[in-house]
């Protein structure tokens, strides 16, 4: 019984200080909504053409942020082939969201300039043992199709117990949208916002039968 109660505390400790050392832990919310294709489910999802009208409408928001992670069958360095990593996909404004360390490199530049590559420095002392990474270039097979090549831009640190979870960061295609956050720069009431969206006639997948959420 000892055991167990120790157990769940740890797991109830653990949990409640996912994100603890970020300073923006409180100001992000995930908007979420309506799924059109399971009526009563939800999806964690919104379209850049949206997430830019709620900021650009809505002084409460300060930014906001798409992630996605992209499918692939290997990595490929030199000769050597690897076990797939995960690869995320991120807005420019990724680092006013999250705050990962950069130990070399330029983070900004993997956010911003296509086909670079930020990896954490897990995974590049995986590839590239105690030698500098930045500069170099792996390939990864998307698809049998689809071989892209990615210049290594920056080594960014993981930090304990954050909701995310990648191997490595790259820029956002721009036409896409996934999973999606917003910085909110003042103290509001989530249920009384999303409310607003749906009276404001901010469009969801599901029209004027959907709306959305806001999730801490």
């Amino acid at each position: 019984g000892i055991a167990c109660t120790n157990l769940l505390a740890a797991f109830v400790i653990h949990e409640y200080n996912i994100e603890a050392v970020n300073p923006n832990k409180t100001r992000i919310y995930c908007l979420v909504q309506d799924s059109p294709f399971q009526l009563g489910e939800k999806v964690f999802f919104a379209t850049p053409t949206v997430l830019s009208t709620i900021k650009e409408h809505y002084p409460e928001v300060e930014d906001y942020l798409c992630l996605n992670v992209a499918g692939m069958s290997q990595v490929t360095i030199g000769e050597m082939n690897y076990a797939p990593i995960t690869l995320m996909s991120a807005d420019a404004s990724f680092p006013r969201f999250f705050p990962y360390q950069t130990l070399a490199g330029n983070l900004e530049e993997a956010l911003t300039e296509p086909d670079k590559i930020a990896l954490t420095e897990t995974t590049a002392r995986r590839f590239f043992g105690k030698e500098n990474p930045i500069g170099r270039t792996i390939y990864i097979n998307h698809t049998p199709e689809k071989n892209t090549m990615y210049q290594i831009t920056a080594v960014i640190r993981e930090y304990d117990q954050s909701i995310l979870s990648f191997d490595g960061i790259t820029a956002m295609t721009p036409e896409y949208g996934r999973t999606s956050f917003l910085l909110i720069n003042q103290s509001i009431d989530p249920e009384a916002f999303a409310l607003r969206l749906k009276d404001d006639g901010v469009p969801t997948f599901m029209v004027d039968k959907g709306r959305y959420y806001l999730y801490t």
